[in-house]
């Protein structure tokens, strides 16, 4: 006999064993050890239910145990077990949980995720506190993440790790090191656009302070920053290898930029004539090509032959030129110098 078929009255073929080994259950086709079929026209909801302790479908649990087994070379055996009860009718508790266990390394089963009574699923917790949670790190392949229809629905928490995303009206991140829940806000995406950065708003100097990209009308992000003090504060530090090499700091009434200057850093210090540098710098009245507006200014590539500290870039390069023009002002102030001792020494005769 190359199959054993088992009917019902009426000659219904309820199960079969084919010439290959394979049991079928709701189908004379078995593609598999075992395999369960119900028609989607069928009234049954379920393919397969496993009472595992023999009670009746309104109790149960224990667990199913899925095995492999290496039969030769260094394959890890691996047992993957799916415990849970189900209760119907009572108000009882009901959860399901997923176990791994490397029998080759006589590791204890460890409960790798869960679903509690309330619908919540943990990855790495047996106690999640929302419909997510992860107890460790978790790596997301996509470019969204999508906190449900509602515009105010739950995010996703990592309440064991030193960053909580909120997805309310924005996205917002926390940092904690001790306690869960107990975590302060650090950064925020608002809806407008606006990365905030130690504030919940725009900071405005007068009851919201610190520092936030604002997303403009003309497409580009503007850096606003505000302290919560009139004294001198630093809201810039500029670093390179040598170390802090220029700061942005802001009084009660103005803004300082500050570049490196500290008699520590210098040595060789040489008299020069202002005068004769700052006569050598040609200053032109100039239109620009752009859009026609007039402007004074230098030639970078002639200055450049003067004081090459104050310019950027080579001539005819690839880059544009560029002038700082503060490097201008400590020839400025020598000329001044200069001349103020002319004119005294005209004015002693």
């Amino acid at each position: 006999v190359s199959n054993i078929i088992f009917n019902t009255a009426g000659a219904n073929e309820r199960m079969r064993i084919d010439s290959n080994g394979n049991v079928g259950i709701g189908t004379s086709s078995p593609l598999a050890d075992l395999t369960v079929a119900t028609s989607m026209s069928s009234s049954r909801t379920s393919r397969l239910y496993l009472d595992v302790d023999g009670n009746n479908i309104n109790g149960g649990g224990g667990e199913i145990i899925f095995s492999t087994s290496a039969t030769s070379g260094t394959l890890t055996n691996l047992n993957a077990k799916i415990t849970g009860t189900r209760v119907a009718g009572d108000g009882g508790d009901s959860e399901l949980g997923f176990w791994t266990t490397l029998v080759s390394d006589n590791v204890a089963s460890q409960q790798r995720m869960v679903i509690t009574k309330e619908g919540n699923v943990g990855i790495g917790t047996n106690n999640p506190s929302d419909l997510l949670t992860v107890d460790g790190n978790l790596s997301i392949f996509g470019n969204k993440i999508y906190n449900g229809s509602a515009a105010n629905s739950a995010g996703v928490s990592f309440p064991s790790s030193t960053t909580r995303i909120d997805g309310y009206n924005g996205i917002t991140f926390h940092s904690s090191t001790t306690t869960v829940g107990s975590q302060s806000e650090r950064m925020r995406i608002d809806n407008a656009g606006n990365v905030l950065f130690g504030t919940t708003d725009i900071p405005n100097g007068t009851s919201v302070y610190g520092s936030a990209f604002l997303s403009t009308s003309n497409e580009r992000m503007a850096l606003v920053q505000a302290s919560d003090t009139t004294s001198l504060a630093t809201m810039q530090t500029y670093y390179n290898p040598n170390g802090a090499v220029g700061t942005i700091k802001t009084t009660g009434s103005a803004t300082q930029f500050n570049t490196s200057s500290d008699y520590r850093l210098k040595k060789d210090l040489k008299d020069f004539n202002g005068l004769d540098k700052v006569s050598k710098i040609p200053v032109y009245d100039f239109k620009w090509k752009v859009d026609d507006s007039r402007s004074y200014g230098v030639m970078a590539h002639e200055l450049q032959e003067v004081l090459p500290d104050a310019v950027s870039g080579e001539k005819d390069g690839e880059e544009m030129q560029g002038v700082d023009y503060s490097k201008i002002v400590p020839l400025l102030i020598k000329s001044i110098q200069e001349l103020e001792a002319k004119v005294k020494e005209l004015e002693s005769k």
